[in-house]
């Protein structure tokens, strides 16, 4: 048993031989093997309880910060798209749903993401009537998350309203 014959006799085969051939090797083998399960299971702790981004509120009409007002924005001619210059409408409103009239605005933006403002420099136009204002020039460069932020000035104060655009 567990030897094999020479010239006609039995012989085993030395106990270092056996350990170096057949159970180091299995050894290492299953360490490795090991190792490798470990290291697959933190990856998936991490994978798991890593935070997850936010998705970017997306709403169109929102109260401003100070919920001075109610502000929706709305693009002319569809949704925006990357590339040509749009125009766009933002409606201000109290809180009671009176229009804001008269009041002064100033956009700003940009792609937070990228750490860059607005291509181009939009402008508002006086007010149309019943709070709406036209918003002249937007243009966005490319695809992605852009913000649009807007300073309100009133006769009831001062406040901002940022929103989320998703190209």
């Amino acid at each position: 048993m567990g030897g094999f014959p020479i010239a006609g006799r039995e012989r085993r085969l030395p106990r270092l031989v056996v350990e170096k051939i057949v159970r180091r090797p299995i050894a290492k083998i299953l360490a490795v093997l090991g190792f490798v399960a470990l290291a697959a299971a933190a990856m998936g702790i991490v994978y798991l309880t890593a935070p997850t981004a936010a998705t970017p509120d997306l709403a169109r009409s929102k109260a401003t910060e100070k919920r001075l007002f109610v502000a929706t924005i709305a693009p002319e001619g569809g949704e925006p798209t990357v590339g040509p210059l749009a125009s766009w409408t933002l409606e201000l409103r109290y809180p009671d749903g009176r229009p804001v009239e008269n009041a002064r605005v100033a956009v700003d933006g940009g792609m937070p993401e990228h750490d860059h403002g607005l291509p181009t420099r939009p402008t508002v136009s006086a007010a149309e009537g019943d709070g709406r204002y036209r918003i002249d020039g937007l243009k966005f460069s490319m695809p992605g998350r852009w913000v649009l932020r807007f300073d309100i000035a009133a006769d009831d104060g001062t406040d901002r309203v940022t929103f989320n655009i998703l190209l």
